[in-house]
């Protein structure tokens, strides 16, 4: 049985219903636009974290956090910390943050020396204010290129939450791991 809803669509009953059950369950768990709102880290997150960086991942890898659209990637950062039993240590690259990383090479050495002495995980929020613009001075682009270099051989942990694609791409491009939250 088929019904005409017109001339350029044909709808079949087990279409509907199907669309029915969707929208049931997009309202019962709480899901808008596909995408679930605010249930934090997933099993498939926290397993894909552990091969990039848990307490048996060899070698380390530096681990680029997608989230849009809610705290997320903190919540990662928080956990990953509890598992490797590590103090999580927190920077931005947003220059109007209080926990804003500098914008020297040399603020970079000392962010990553004292974190590799005491054995902190590094959580880097903020990126796109770094790697999310279009055109960058010789200063940022310094300043990205010195950070990507350190990344690439970690010594502790590293985690980077960006929101925008460029800034994930740039991070991608450098040897991060990717891990999309949203």
């Amino acid at each position: 049985m088929q019904f005409k809803s017109s001339r350029y669509a044909t709808v079949r009953p087990h279409t509907i219903s199907f669309f029915l059950y969707s929208l049931f369950a997009c309202i019962a768990f709480g899901m808008q636009n596909g995408h679930a709102q605010g249930n934090g880290l997933t099993t498939q997150h926290k397993q894909t974290l552990l091969q990039y960086c848990g307490p048996k991942a060899s070698p380390l890898v530096a681990v680029a956090l997608l989230n849009k659209e809610n705290n997320t990637a903190q919540q990662a950062a928080d956990w990953l910390a509890g598992v490797r039993k590590q103090t999580l240590v927190t920077y931005s690259f947003l220059p109007k943050s209080d926990k804003y990383i500098g914008e020297t090479e040399a603020s970079l050495d000392s962010i990553f020396k004292k974190a590799a002495d005491t054995n902190a995980l590094l959580f880097f929020d903020e990126a796109d204010a770094l790697f999310g613009k279009a055109s960058q001075t010789p200063q940022e682009k310094a300043l990205a290129q010195k950070f990507l270099l350190l990344a690439k051989k970690p010594a502790t942990v590293i985690l980077v939450h960006c929101t925008g694609e460029t800034s994930y791409f740039a991070l991608a491009k450098g040897g991060f791991g990717i891990v999309s939250l949203d």
